[in-house]
């Protein structure tokens, strides 16, 4: 009898428990926060007070509300958002927009002046050499360089680009970004359109100029000076006219806490990229360039032109153990026309100025 009974009220409990249960059921939007934290809470009831669906589409739980789920809000809208700015010339619409562009920064840019070190035993004439090799510059400078300019319409000048694609900041800045593109196909954003200040300068002398735009650098940066090689003895082989090859570029300052140098100097109360011509001899790893005195003759006197006509236009003259393909002929320099900092506009500037320098160097050089 007693188990008799202890069973029916087993069964009692179990009806009344199920009566419960269905009300919870109908009515779980309710009591569901509760119950749900109470499964999160205890493991082992997790199972038993966990909610069957009876054919009742069941509501997930609301999320608890924040200040920027409670109004939608567009990203731009939204506090503590970084949003790229589409343009930052412009003056930023929002703080956030100002967030954007300082958390876009990758780095600083300096601005400035670079001085001459490494004067010679000639007026207005600087070598930076870094070469084991001993230079007499004053007695270089007497003896006349292997050129011969004749205005006759025929080309004399070779302007070209070993690597032509590298190209300039967009505007005046202190500051650059990750995103900052430093090189461009685009002839009229790249070094090339530095060329074309080079050379309309000396065809306006009538010194007749050739511009080759290659961009030998487009497909890959490596080889570049093997495929600008084969165009300088295709242009030498069928102007043999040409005394005098121009290879422009454009320089590269990265200091190690991530600083990029800017070499600027104002000249008539305009902005111009300082310019480093490079040129190289026949030392250390370099052989088969015996006859690297006739290009160091013209890059002294093109380097003491520029520091003579246009005082800070030139860094020092670059001297390293290189050949630079000079070793085709005997009028040929490298010029590093600024450095990536620099905008395309000081840039020009520069050429402008190179451009005159040469004129006076070439002038003096004519048959």
């Amino acid at each position: 009898m007693n188990k008799q009974s202890g069973k029916l009220k087993r069964a009692v409990c179990v009806l009344l428990f199920m009566l419960l249960f269905s009300q919870v059921i109908l009515h779980h939007q309710f009591f569901e926060p509760a119950l749900q934290s109470l499964m999160n809470k205890g493991g082992r009831l997790a199972g038993f007070f966990a909610l069957p669906s009876f054919g009742f589409k069941q509501t997930a739980a609301a999320p608890v509300e924040t200040e920027v789920d409670i109004q939608p809000q567009t990203q731009a809208e939204q506090p503590n958002t970084t949003v790229a700015a589409t343009d930052t010339t412009q003056p930023a619409a929002d703080g956030d927009t100002a967030v954007a562009a300082a958390s876009d920064a990758a780095g600083k840019i300096l601005t400035q002046q670079v001085g001459l070190t490494g004067a010679t035993n000639a007026p207005n004439l600087h070598i930076n050499n870094k070469t084991g090799v001993s230079v007499d510059a004053a007695r270089q400078l007497l003896i006349r360089p292997d050129i011969k300019i004749i205005k006759n319409k025929q080309p004399q000048v070779l302007i070209m680009h070993t690597h032509a694609t590298e190209c300039y900041f967009p505007k005046v800045s202190e500051t650059y970004s990750a995103s900052w593109e430093t090189r461009s196909t685009d002839n009229s954003k790249n070094v090339v359109r530095v060329g074309d200040e080079i050379a309309k300068q000396l065809n306006a002398a009538g010194i007749v100029t050739v511009h080759d735009t290659t961009q030998h650098d487009r497909e890959a940066y490596s080889g570049s000076y093997a495929r600008a090689r084969t165009t300088i003895q295709n242009y030498l082989e069928k102007y043999p006219s040409i005394d005098v090859v121009l290879d422009i570029h454009r320089d590269a300052v990265t200091y190690d806490d991530g600083t990029k140098l800017k070499p600027t100097v104002s000249i008539d109360g305009k902005n111009a990229a300082q310019i480093m011509i490079a040129t190289g001899c026949n030392s250390g790893s370099v052989t088969e360039y015996p006859d690297w005195e006739q290009n160091f003759r013209f890059a002294i006197r093109v380097q003491q032109a520029c520091e003579t006509m246009y005082p800070g236009l030139a860094r020092s003259m670059y001297f390293v153990s290189k050949k630079y393909n000079h070793d085709l002929n005997h009028g040929s320099i490298l010029v590093e026309m600024g450095s990536e900092a620099n905008t395309l506009e000081e840039a020009i500037y520069a050429g402008e100025l190179l451009g005159k320098a040469l004129v006076r160097v070439l002038d003096g050089l004519q048959d």
